[in-house]
């Protein structure tokens, strides 16, 4: 054999083990491509068109930062309903509400952009503020009844060191 027949075998064997070997892809219907997409989908934890995570952590996210962009009045209802027992015995609702005030003024309203990282009773997530600048906010919950807020932080990374606060 000449090396250009050696070269045509070599390539022929070479797709030849490509098509027939494990990596060689199945050619399915379109009916089989729509069950299969529906059962990935169905698989995973559903996600509200909002973005935020169907979990008791995304829920109580969602409800803070609604409660954030609302006023004063929707944090203090949200401190009723929400807030860890715990959480208030560590700081009053007035301490912070007086923390949120600053908050408010530096941020404006809230809005959600992603979540970063989430594990059983903790959230983090990018939020959006009225200049539309990211900060990550994480949110801590009870991960037993009655599953409420036991703390939302913020991180932020400034050039020569970070800073945050604890909410």
């Amino acid at each position: 054999m000449n090396a250009r027949t050696i070269r045509t075998v070599g390539i022929w064997t070479l797709t030849a083990l490509t098509l027939s070997g494990p990596l060689a892809s199945p050619v399915i219907s379109k009916e089989t491509a729509k069950a299969k997409t529906s059962e990935a989908k169905n698989s995973s934890a559903p996600v509200p068109a909002d973005g935020w995570p169907d979990t008791r952590e995304g829920a109580l996210g969602r409800k803070w930062v609604a409660a954030f962009s609302e006023g004063e009045a929707g944090m203090r209802r949200f401190y009723a309903e929400d807030l860890a027992e715990p959480a208030r015995a560590e700081r009053s609702v007035e301490a912070r509400l007086a923390r949120y005030r600053e908050l408010r003024e530096k941020f404006g309203k809230l809005t959600f952009g992603s979540v970063t990282r989430q594990s059983p009773g903790e959230l983090t997530v990018t939020l959006l503020d009225a200049d539309a600048k990211t900060h990550t906010f994480i949110f801590k919950a009870q991960t037993e009844s009655p599953f409420r807020l036991l703390s939302v932080s913020r991180t932020e990374v400034r050039p020569g060191g970070h800073g945050g606060f604890h909410h």
